[in-house]
């Protein structure tokens, strides 16, 4: 139960594309081994059905994906629950401890623990008997699940919003996987993959061996193929080629426009002349430049800092091209009180005023109001609900509260503003959000926030102790809300 005394709101992406073009052929795949499954959302004529151009035979619509133009790609987009496209029964030459490959270019808006991609076997074990090629953040299990001997995507999982060209092998010792050629995770392990059951994209097979809702991907994905033998480094680079074509665009988005002290992270993808919107992975050799570092500093990962006032030019080279951003420094203006709770109200009353602006809250569940500027909460049902929009049109903004803590469980909130996958008043799961916590899961006081998707996506500020239970807490708090991430500070006072 907390009691939060009063709350002030103070509020104080340009995309270039420059053409580019790369000499050099294409040259085409060598067929290694038997290609299984040959899937092309740029192919489909009728959606109950997507005709393989492999060996296995053809896959059934299973739920309501649907075919459509995501990011300059045609794809097949699945909503989760169900959402998928089954094919045949496994053969006997991708089962057991054989050699495998899956290739799948896939775009993720929003990034889970665990989205299927492609899979076969089926779940509940023995170790190693699962085959589910993922695009998920968990750190274990987020790139393959393979129930027990699993992986995930390293230090880096794909980014959210952008193609990928995501690949697993497996030659009978190692299972790898690659994010556009990328090595990002290895694991040396055995596998004795179940026997008979559906090759699905993205769903996975219960312990009976049918498609389940359970872990579906809710992502698009433009190709699938499988073959029955592990490409090499080499191969699956030739892979990438093959399908993406020659590069012809550099897109850098960054923002025009800074406040002094600000940052913001550049965000640069590769447009091929057959894939475009494709992530620039961290190992590829980009590098960034400022005209003046006097006024815009940046470090090699693409990180931005606005450090003196006035204009320089941000330059972006991949391979032999470049691209440049102009970007202006200013001072950040004079704060703006433009949202207050002060919780005055009588202990009759179910709305709380807003004393600087119009956007009052309504109080749900079995809170009450002290009468001496104080909210009390139960911590079961109670919150004040504000009304849609009042932070996300804030360029930057400063909290402020004073609030009682008089529990210790984790995850409790002073405030979360944002957006779930249930929509309006439903308790989902977070898309785009902010919220403070007086006890997070490190055991402290924690900001998070995100704009590109869940708990993958979160830039996480945490305080060096929880909040005491009893003490009233002045809570200060800023943030810019600049591409991520966003550069955020705040102060508590006892």
């Amino acid at each position: 139960m907390k009691r939060s005394k009063k709350i002030f709101v103070r509020s104080t992406w340009v995309a270039l594309s420059l053409g580019l073009t790369l000499a050099g052929t294409v040259s085409t795949l060598a067929q290694t081994g038997s290609l299984l499954v040959d899937l092309d959302a740029s192919t489909l004529t009728d959606p109950a059905t997507w005709k393989n151009a492999g060996t296995l035979g053809d896959f059934t619509i299973q739920g309501t994906p649907e075919a459509a133009t995501v990011a300059g790609v045609k794809a097949i987009t699945f909503k989760g629950n169900g959402d998928a496209y089954v094919g045949p029964l496994s053969t006997a030459n991708i089962e057991g401890n054989l050699p495998r490959t899956i290739e799948v270019w896939a775009y993720n808006p929003t990034i889970s623990d665990e989205e299927t991609l492609v899979a076969w076997g089926k779940r509940g074990g023995p170790n190693g008997s699962n085959m589910s090629f993922n695009y998920g953040a968990n750190a274990t299990y987020g790139s393959v699940g393979q129930w027990g001997t699993d992986l995930g995507w390293g230090t880096v999982v794909p980014l959210a919003g952008q193609w990928h060209y995501l690949v697993y092998t497996y030659d009978g010792t190692v299972a790898k996987v690659y994010d556009n050629g990328r090595l990002a995770s290895q694991r040396t392990l055995a596998l004795s993959t179940h026997p008979g059951n559906p090759v699905v994209v993205a769903a996975q097979n219960d312990a009976g061996g049918a498609p389940q809702a359970a872990l579906s991907g809710t992502l698009s994905i433009a190709r699938v193929r499988v073959r029955d033998s592990a490409l090499t480094a080499a191969e699956i680079l030739q892979g990438f080629a093959q399908d993406a074509g020659e590069l012809q665009a550099l897109n850098v988005a960054a923002e025009a426009a800074m406040y002094l002290a600000g940052v913001q992270q550049l965000s640069v993808t590769l447009n091929y002349a057959k894939m475009p919107n494709v992530a620039l992975t961290n190992n590829a050799p980009v590098t960034y430049q400022s005209s003046d570092t006097n006024v815009l500093t940046v470090t090699t990962n693409g990180l931005v800092k606005a450090v003196g006032l006035g204009s320089a030019t941000l330059t972006t080279r991949y391979l032999s091209k470049q691209a440049e951003v102009p970007v202006k420094v200013t001072a950040m203006p004079a704060p703006v009180l433009v949202h207050r709770y002060s919780f005055n109200e009588p202990a009759s009353a179910s709305t709380a005023k807003d004393l600087a602006g119009s956007a009052d809250g309504i109080l749900y569940g079995a809170g009450t109001f002290t009468g001496t500027g104080q909210l009390t909460m139960n911590g079961t049902d109670t919150y004040v609900d504000l009304p849609n929009g009042i932070i996300s049109a804030l360029t930057n903004a400063t909290f402020e509260t004073w609030v009682t803590s008089t529990s210790s469980r984790t995850w409790e909130r002073i405030f979360d503003f944002g957006a779930s996958n249930l929509g309006e008043d439903q308790q989902g799961t977070g898309t785009t959000y902010l919220f403070l916590s007086p006890r997070g899961g490190a055991g402290v006081l924690r900001y998070a926030t995100t704009i590109t998707g869940g708990g993958a996506g979160e830039q996480i500020l945490d305080g060096k102790a929880a909040l005491t239970n009893g003490r009233e807490t002045h809570v200060a708090w800023f943030t810019t809300t600049a591409p991520a991430p966003p550069k955020s500070t705040w102060t508590a006072s006892w």
